[in-house]
């Protein structure tokens, strides 16, 4: 008993030049944050071109190098999931965006002050 299954069609040159949707505009994304309308005139980012040709290396997001204070934690970590009001949030995501800070880095030093270790 033999049975012949199809997945699906193989990818073509053309599939891979396909333009992806055109990214919003770094201010659109700014008045979004801030409640404004993101549906102001402003010129979408392009993306950039797909190539047809394979890549030699894989694509990976760089890494960012932390500061030694910043190092892995040799505690495993817990996942902690909190509902809080959207208006706090956006206050929170905004301020740390603004300050180039990560939200769970900021919210994990307010329970570390308010829960120290005895």
């Amino acid at each position: 008993m033999s049975k012949k299954v199809t997945i699906g069609r193989r990818p073509t040159t053309a599939d891979a030049v396909s333009a992806p949707p055109a990214r919003p505009a770094p201010e659109a994304v700014d008045r979004w944050l801030q409640g404004q309308s993101a549906e102001a005139e402003v010129a979408p980012v392009q993306a950039r071109p797909v190539s047809a040709e394979p890549a030699d290396k894989p694509v990976r997001s760089p890494k960012k190098s932390k500061a030694p204070s910043e190092e892995a934690p040799e505690e495993p970590m817990k996942r902690l999931t909190i509902d809080i009001p959207l208006s706090l949030h956006r206050r929170v995501k905004s301020q740390c965006g603004e300050e180039g800070l990560q939200m769970a880095d900021v919210i994990r030093g307010f329970l570390e002050k308010r829960f120290p270790k005895s």
